[in-house]
């Protein structure tokens, strides 16, 4: 049988990792698996690429289904990510208010983020939000895909700001603090198949293993939690 190929964002690739495992495992079908920051998602299919599988935001999904590149009818919530602080040091228990995380924030050295992406832009709106960019504007670093992570992980800056998923994914990296829901810093992520492979039964195999419930627990220990359309 032919493989399959998915499409999505950098922040939950090693959760789409795990769960292409279980899939295929399970199916014997082969899923080529590949991510960029999610606002170059929905860019690739505009250029032409047709992965069977696709996941992005909720709003760039309502455009490509305008576009006729993803199914509407196949179109599923996947899961809501937390922006998070994450440092080289022992796990605790992360800091979840905003005066907590003000404190902390003012204490801190130097603060990576990425330049791209979703991440960078809320997270630079949570500063202000919080009345703390101009206190922190030297000490705030941007940086490319995956390299605040991997710059906190091994020393090189004090956090990293990054989706709660890629905290937890990067070796040596722990979160100290999870940004509150009130900061308007959550992103959820959406999935669909491309109108080319709605028809394909192991494409349908695959869209159902991502949402399925059997998985929540693996998404939850990815920092993931499940979300349903209004």
């Amino acid at each position: 049988m032919s493989g399959l190929r998915l499409l999505a964002p950098i922040a939950v690739q090693a959760l789409c990792e795990e769960l292409v495992a279980q899939f295929e495992e399970v199916n014997g079908v082969p899923v080529s698996m590949s991510c960029l920051l999610n606002p170059e998602v929905p860019e690739r299919l505009r250029e032409g690429d047709t992965p069977d599988l696709v996941l992005t935001s909720p709003a760039d999904m309502e455009a490509l289904i305008a576009a006729d590149l993803v199914s509407r009818d196949m179109h599923r919530p996947f899961g809501r990510l937390s922006l998070a602080l994450g440092r080289s040091c022992e796990m605790t228990d992360p800091l979840r208010t905003v005066p907590e995380l003000r404190d902390f924030l003012r204490d801190a050295r130097e603060i990576a983020y990425t330049e791209g992406g979703v991440s960078g832009p809320e997270f630079l709106a949570a500063l202000e939000e919080l009345g703390l960019t101009e206190e922190l504007g030297d000490r705030l670093h941007p940086m490319g895909a995956g390299e605040p992570a991997r710059a906190a992980a091994a020393g090189k800056v004090d956090l990293a700001a990054a989706p709660l998923p890629v905290i937890l994914s990067t070796v040596g990296l722990n979160p100290v603090a999870i940004l509150p829901r009130t900061l308007g810093t959550d992103a959820d992520i959406s999935m669909s198949l491309t109108l080319p492979g709605q028809d394909r039964d192991a494409a349908h195999d695959l869209l159902n293993h991502f949402s399925n419930e059997e998985s929540d627990p693996l998404l939850k220990e990815h920092g993931v939690a499940r979300f349903s359309f209004d």
